[in-house]
């Protein structure tokens, strides 16, 4: 408020409080700074006004406050632009994303603006905060209202004043799905920060372009199959903090191969599926489409080994690379042929497991054979794409593109690798 009267701006409040430079009851207008604002009363514990503003062009903005309950929000009906009160929720008989629902499809506005002083991923208060999680996920598609949470009265970062300074952490396994007109990215839930905050929503921009916040771990949009897209992926806390850096991936949707693969570039990036017996067969056929960007050194393409047996298939070396295969049940068994995977280009690999011999393949083609006798279903381990940590402080991550992953539990033939 101090701020504003040093601007020359002029501050309304309720007449009951001390602390409003101007005074206003309800139903009392007055003109300030060219704005004609009326005043309506509003529910809650203290002395409430909602103020009707209208513009010298005829925009005619309410501003609800603190008030807590669409029954008592001013009987308009050509609101421009509805600043309302995110914590909203009919005196507690509904929940707050439930009732800036109600209150929208009430007033009808052309746009709505939630956000509440203070209490909008505010900590602190005598009651629990609205998280910003909430507020966007009171957009169901339905609202008589365009929808833009800006947050008035509140701060996205907080000042090292605060008492939430930690950033959360950035999102995992960020990967697409590429259908007839559209794309979908999803991601998984980042690690919690070491304030114990997990993330609460989360950010999308769209070659840097357009920029979306959204309360789920995944964003649909329309896509044209000519275009490439780059979607970066930031994550938010309930307090409005964002993550440091983002998640970030590339998008052909008219690549042949590039459309749905897993795109692997650092330690972290790996795809973890839980056990399941499923995965854990006698027998086995593991094959993939690969695109090396050109790193050397091992990389895991799959991974499911523990200290009961499992199987991992890999490269190492320099380009060319070797391909290897791992059988294990008490002991490791290794097929390793090397020098043969160009990097910057895609191949398909396979590898088959017949509980006796293992055979590797290249793009359809017999590398080699092993005779491994032994018994690797025993593993609990669960399934890693692209990775390895199964030797603590190491990574050894796979460094490109992975698509078309399938795992048969029979040892497939020549002729059908082919």
């Amino acid at each position: 408020m101090d701020a504003m009267q040093a601007l020359g701006k002029p501050v309304v409040g309720p007449a009951e409080v001390s602390w409003a430079p101007i005074k206003m009851s309800a139903g009392e207008s007055g003109t300030f700074a060219g704005l004609t604002v009326i005043a309506h009363d509003g529910l809650h514990s203290v002395p409430l006004r909602q103020f009707e503003v209208i513009t010298p062009e005829g925009l005619r903005f309410l501003h609800t406050g603190d008030n807590q309950t669409s029954e008592t929000l001013p009987p308009l009906s050509d609101v421009d632009v509805m600043m309302l009160n995110s914590w909203i929720n009919e005196s507690g008989a509904v929940s707050w994303i439930e009732g800036v629902r109600i209150a929208i499809n009430k007033i009808k506005p052309i746009v709505t603006l939630p956000g509440h002083i203070m209490e909008l991923g505010h900590l602190g208060g005598a009651h629990p905060p609205v998280p910003y999680r909430d507020a966007l996920a009171s957009d169901n598609g339905a609202l008589a209202s365009q929808y833009d949470v800006l947050a008035w009265g509140e701060r996205y970062h907080y000042g090292e004043d605060s008492d939430d300074q930690v950033l959360p952490n950035i999102v995992d396994h960020l990967g697409y799905t590429s259908l007839a007109d559209s794309i979908e990215v999803s991601w998984a839930a980042p690690a919690t920060a070491e304030d114990g905050d997990t993330a609460s929503f989360y950010r999308v921009i769209i070659n840097d372009k357009d920029d979306y916040f959204v309360p789920d771990r995944y964003f649909h949009f329309a896509a044209d199959e000519t275009k490439k897209y780059n979607v970066k992926v930031y994550s938010y806390d309930d307090c409005g903090n964002q993550s440091e850096t983002c998640a970030e991936i590339e998008i052909n949707p008219n690549s042949s191969f590039d459309n749905g693969a897993v795109h692997i570039r650092d330690s972290g990036d790996y795809v973890l599926i839980p056990h399941a017996d499923v995965l854990s067969p006698k027998q086995l056929t593991l094959e993939c489409w690969i695109y090396v960007d050109g790193e050397t050194g091992e990389q895991t393409i799959i991974d499911k080994r523990d200290e009961s047996g499992g199987y991992n298939l890999r490269l190492y070396g320099s380009c060319p690379l070797g391909l290897a295969m791992v059988a294990k049940e008490t002991q490791e068994n290794i097929l390793a042929v090397p020098g043969v995977v160009d990097c910057a280009a895609w191949h398909h690999v396979a590898a088959t497991f017949d509980a006796n011999e293992i055979r590797l393949f290249l793009d359809g083609e017999l590398l080699g054979e092993k005779n491994a006798a032994m018994d690797i279903s025993k593993t609990r381990a669960p399934l890693m794409v692209g990775e390895f940590t199964g030797y603590p402080g190491d990574s050894f991550v796979f460094h490109g593109l992975i698509d078309e992953l399938r795992i048969w539990d029979v040892a497939r033939t020549r002729e059908e690798i082919k």
